[in-house]
């Protein structure tokens, strides 16, 4: 591979999206999240997706043009899970990730499971611990 074409890969990979949202947004996100830090933001569908850290963890944050928060999905621990989650989604399996979403004020956590067969799907549950839904295996 020639350098130029090196070049251009690395800069695709670690180039920054100079996107910047509508002031509105941006002020939203840092009055909701005042420690965020390594912003990357897109625009999809008319609405804005902040990508970012917040106290060490990814959170990802999608708001409407109007700087009206719609939804967020945050990386946690697996074993950090609400306790009736827990309890519900132990005994499909192995849990391998999770993620808490809030979506239209609710919470729910979405889980892939690791079966002993090592098949592996994934189970959104509310904050309750009930099965909201549960995707066919992936592998």
């Amino acid at each position: 591979m020639k350098l130029g074409n090196v070049n251009k890969f690395l800069e695709s990979i670690f180039k920054r999206s100079s996107f910047c949202p509508p002031m509105v947004v941006e002020e939203r996100l840092n009055a909701l999240f005042p420690e965020a830090v390594n912003i990357e933001w897109s625009n999809s569908s008319g609405n804005y997706e902040a990508i970012f850290f917040n106290d060490g963890i990814e959170t990802i944050a999608w708001f409407s043009e109007n700087g009206s928060l719609l939804k967020t999905r945050t990386n946690m621990p697996a074993d950090e899970l609400p306790q009736k989650v827990l309890e519900t989604v132990s005994e499909l399996g192995e849990l391998m990730n999770a993620v808490h979403i809030i979506i239209d004020n609710q919470e729910q956590y979405e889980i892939i499971v690791r079966t002993t067969a090592i098949d592996r799907f994934v189970v959104v549950c509310n904050s309750k611990g009930e099965i909201l839904r549960k995707d066919s295996t992936f592998n």
